[in-house]
């Protein structure tokens, strides 16, 4: 059960981390796209 946990836990990591790395460049270009 711990390794399944640690498992999880270190997947959930990773996505998260993927989805901060595909959103930056969107968020970046938003914001800049607001700036007159």
């Amino acid at each position: 059960m711990i390794e399944v946990n640690a498992n999880a836990e270190l997947a959930l990591a990773i996505c998260m981390v993927m989805i901060i790395i595909l959103s930056s460049p969107l968020l970046v270009g938003f914001f800049k796209s607001r700036k007159p």
